[in-house]
């Protein structure tokens, strides 16, 4: 186990981890990307994550909006 709680996670084919945390902000969960050491805040906020290519992070969030950073 490792530190931290979530309530979904998407990892890449190259294994860059993205979690949603469990504090609930506008739009959703929090996100971090685990840095090898500890989880890394990342900015918004989403309800589903995913990831795609190259690491890069798919989120819904609770407005039904798709964001990537691809």
């Amino acid at each position: 186990q490792i530190p931290g709680a979530g309530v979904d996670i998407g990892i890449s084919a190259d294994n860059m981890v993205w979690v949603l945390g469990t504090g609930i902000g506008y739009g959703g969960y929090p996100i971090f990307w685990w840095s090898g050491i500890d989880w890394v805040l990342s900015p918004g906020t989403a309800t589903a994550i995913s990831a795609g290519r190259g690491g890069s992070p798919w989120a819904v969030n609770s407005f039904h909006q798709v964001f990537t950073s691809y």
